[in-house]
């Protein structure tokens, strides 16, 4: 038997996050959906630094972009919060 992973949406656009959501609702997914607000959230909830925050503005200037913080999360296999 295996076990559901978790779905990471990494988005900074509300429209965009609520159509994704609902996408994923209309197919009747049972996974758990996390959602961060950009590079640096979802390399903190990855890596477990804190608590993942929510930003009030869209591109803060010390977040990575969403390329940069993939690299990241790709080059450090260890994640000790996902599965």
């Amino acid at each position: 038997m295996s076990t559901m992973g978790r779905i990471l949406i990494v988005e900074d656009d509300p429209n965009d996050v609520e159509l994704t959501l609902t996408a994923l609702d209309e197919y009747n997914l049972a996974n758990e959906v996390v959602v961060t607000r950009d590079g640096e959230e979802a390399l903190d909830y990855l890596y477990c630094r804190g608590n993942v925050k929510t930003r009030s503005n869209d591109n803060p200037p010390s977040s990575p972009p969403g390329a940069d913080a993939a690299r990241a999360a790709r080059a450090r296999p260890a994640r000790a919060c996902a599965p």
